[in-house]
């Protein structure tokens, strides 16, 4: 395959430039689903605009309140904040999320384009880039990382394409700007300090150090020495130049371990990961094998700074997860330097600029499919996701004017101290750059009930925000020292028996209902006087400011399903509700199921499906769509979702699977398959009546597939299981008389008359 011609090359190339701005924008435009550090970036803005000053000492939390506070991040706070006040609150955010990283991906393509020979090299390692740290490109100051890591290669590269000192110069009034906004600003000195030192180590290598020292080396040199100088030119001086080091002290060590962007990664995963999918880890895995076959194709003329660059990296990447992304904005500046040194630039490359053009298309389907999935268009759109952030239990606090110390989950800090900021928080995304790792240590302990009194004691807590589905959400519910009193689609409120809350606690608190648990495991009490008292309090909750919630619906809509009877219409209408409030595959499950019970099957196979489409590996889901088509009497489709969910299951798949696979390859007229499932619903069956008309059938399947031996023996099964089949028996001797049937029949009647056994075979 040739590369094809220039204008068309030309016209492509503008296209898929065109698609990666076009993805920048999809990509920014995803609403928050998991991270809440924005939320206090927004109020510390706010609190830093009203002051005209930086927080020297934390004033968000009880826990450290007054204690000093290095906000490394002020400066992107005061922008996210501006942006959000004049700019269309969330719009205003998603102007300044996409207009930074598209900077970053111009920045790197002017730095590509002056480094490497042709356009589709530089739009290959453009879409590496991109897909490697796609995931990280969140509205989080750590975006100015990327970006001023971009600029400054990008500055570097015009000084040595241009000799203009005046790019060298320009990082100066740049470095003041970085270390305002983010302390990875720290990059920004070592970047300068590479390109000194690995300059000065070239020189001395092609002995040209006199020459050198006149020109490139000087101006290096005055610049490392500069920025340093530059740096302090901020609120925090020295602290905060070097707030870097402190955060990732050994101190800290066991906080970061902790949080999920601070773990380390796998070795093996990140670097030997070639299955394309998820996407990220694989673009990883292709850029650290592209650099360093880069580096020993260049190995003769290598550049030392490209040594000192991949080398930090390289740890940063090995060292915690949310530093993968930063390797791809130094390795591809790397990669095109050094082919660009290795090959002759003054020769056609065909074969480079096919490949990477075959690269850039492969990269942008695999791209394209991954934004196309299901997980990512639900978080579409602007502002918070629904039901990711505790905002029921927030509102019902504000609503009753609670306050006091609070423990809250760490993931909780952020949303409360930008919702309700007259309630201080416990604990939140500042971890461990405000709460000390020993203070993040004990808040971990609280499953254990001793712990908890200690925790409680030491910070006089009268309230706790914790997760629905975490464990500690289900030891407060069995510690009779506290009550829960509202609940969303994530989180639990519970307060204090016997404090300042006693009147709340009197009129909310829930006696009956737990609102704990995962979503997809509900356990329900037995009891009907129970069940009927939780029906009333989800009533009395709903009513009260929960209606909006997916979860209390959900709930009522299973306890309905419990009760029966008559409460089944209702319990329908409560489950359709919390499918139309929170897009969540066991909620469509649940509706499904209360459809089936009222024989509205054409719908309930409509909401099985839904749940499939959320959660293609939500195994029930498929059983209940293969029975439902088998009670429809669709006997090949009723198959194929049994099958599914049978290859799901494995060997935990349900009685019911085997019972309607094998009667709709009855009614398919396909013997052999009828009877391998039929036997394995029989044997499953602990019903003596119901395992006999299993055996029975299974023995017709047999007869039909010419099994007769065997068909006797699931006969005799049926007959001693259920002595009501002796009249059947009887009559089809009869009426299959001359037939190999008939003989098989009347053999089993006269062997079990014979031997003496119970009719059910004992």
């Amino acid at each position: 395959m040739t590369s094809p011609n220039r204008p068309f090359s030309r016209a492509l190339a503008a296209i898929f430039l065109a698609a990666l701005g076009a993805l920048i924008l999809v990509i920014s435009f995803q609403k928050q689903h998991w991270d809440s550090d924005i939320l206090w970036a927004l109020k510390s803005g706010e609190w830093i605009l009203e002051r005209f000053e930086v927080p020297l000492t934390d004033p968000f939390s009880y826990t450290f309140g007054g204690k000093p506070w290095v906000d490394f991040t002020w400066g992107f706070q005061v922008l996210a904040r501006l942006f959000y006040d004049y700019l269309g609150k969330w719009a205003g955010l998603y102007v300044l999320q996409a207009g930074l990283i598209s900077a970053t991906f111009a920045f790197m393509y002017v730095t590509l384009r002056r480094t490497i020979e042709g356009v589709w090299p530089a739009i290959a390692l453009l879409y590496l880039a991109f897909i490697t740290a796609h995931t990280r490109f969140i509205i989080r100051p750590h975006l100015f990382e990327y970006f001023f890591v971009s600029l400054y290669f990008m500055l570097f590269t015009l000084y040595e394409r241009k000799n203009r000192p005046v790019y060298l110069y320009a990082l100066i009034p740049l470095q003041v700007v970085w270390v305002n906004v983010h302390s990875s600003a720290i990059l920004g000195l070592f970047m300068a300090g590479s390109y000194a030192a690995g300059e000065v180590i070239d020189a001395l290598r092609e002995k040209r150090l006199k020459r050198a020292l006149d020109g490139d080396i000087k101006r290096y040199s005055f610049i490392a020495a500069v920025l340093p100088i530059a740096s302090l030119l901020n609120p925090y001086g020295l602290k905060l130049v070097v707030f870097a080091f402190i955060h990732n002290s050994v101190d800290n060590k066991d906080a970061l371990r902790h949080i999920g962007e601070w773990t380390k990664p796998h070795l093996k995963e990140l670097f030997f990961y070639f299955y394309p999918f998820p996407p990220d880890r694989f673009a990883f895995a292709l850029l650290a094998a592209l650099t360093a076959i880069a580096i020993l194709l260049n190995l003769r003329r290598l550049k030392a700074r490209s040594v000192f660059l991949m080398l930090a990296a390289v740890y940063m990447a090995v060292s915690h997860v949310r530093w993968i992304a930063l390797f791809a904005f130094f390795a591809v500046p790397v990669i095109a330097l050094n082919i660009a040194g290795a090959l002759d630039e003054k020769k056609d490359r065909p074969i480079l600029k096919t490949a990477a053009f075959l690269l850039s298309l492969c990269l942008a389907v695999a791209l394209v499919y991954d934004i196309a999935s299901p997980g990512f268009r639900r978080h579409l759109g602007l502002g918070l996701s629904e039901g990711q952030f505790p905002s029921g239990t927030v509102d019902f606090m504000r609503r009753n004017n609670i306050r006091g110390n609070i423990y809250n989950e760490y993931v909780f800090g952020g949303y409360l101290i930008n919702e309700y900021p007259e309630v201080k928080v416990f604990i939140d995304g500042r971890t461990p750059t405000v709460y000390s790792s020993y203070f993040f240590w004990t808040s971990r302990l609280v499953n254990d009930r001793k712990l908890w009194d200690k925790v409680v004691e030491e910070h006089s807590i009268d309230m706790a925000l914790v997760k629905l589905d975490s464990a500690f959400c289900g030891k407060l519910r069995e510690n009779d020292e506290w009550a829960p009193v509202s609940f969303d689609q994530t989180s639990a409120l519970f307060l204090k028996k016997g404090g300042q809350f006693k009147e709340v606690v009197s009129r909310h608190a829930f006696k009956e209902l737990n609102p704990c648990s995962d979503s997809s495991r509900y356990t329900l009490p037995d009891d009907m006087s129970k069940l009927k008292a939780i029906r009333l309090e989800l009533r009395r909750a709903i009513s009260e400011g929960a209606d909006g919630f997916g979860r209390p619906h959900r709930i009522l809509g299973l306890v309905d399903l419990k009760l029966a009877g008559v409460y089944l219409d209702e319990g329908a209408g409560e489950l359709k509700r919390a499918s139309e409030i929170a897009r969540d595959a066991h909620t469509w499950h649940d509706y499904g199921t209360i459809l089936g019970r009222l024989k509205k099957k054409a719908e309930a196979v409509e909401a099985f499906k839904n749940a499939i489409s959320i959660d293609k590996g939500f195994k029930d889901s498929y059983l209940g769509l293969g029975l439902a088509y088998h009670d429809m009497k669709v006997h090949k489709e009723a198959v194929c979702y049994l099958l599914k969910y049978i290859e799901m299951a494995d060997d935990k798949a349900d009685l019911e699977a085997y019972r309607a696979l094998g009667l709709s390859y009855f009614e398919l007229s396909k013997f052999e398959e009828a009877g391998a499932y039929l036997k394995r619903a029989a044997f499953l069956e602990n019903v003596p009546k119901e395992a006999g008309n299993l055996n029975y059938f299974t023995a017709n399947a047999l007869i039909e597939s010419g099994e007769f031996e065997e068909a006797a023996i699931f006969y005799e099964k049926a007959l001693r299981q259920d002595p009501e089949y002796r009249a059947v028996f009887t009559n089809l001797k009869d009426r299959f008389k001359g037939q190999k049937k008939g003989a098989i029949i009347k053999g089993v009647l006269e062997k079990t008359a014979l031997t003496g056994k119970r009719p059910d075979g004992r």
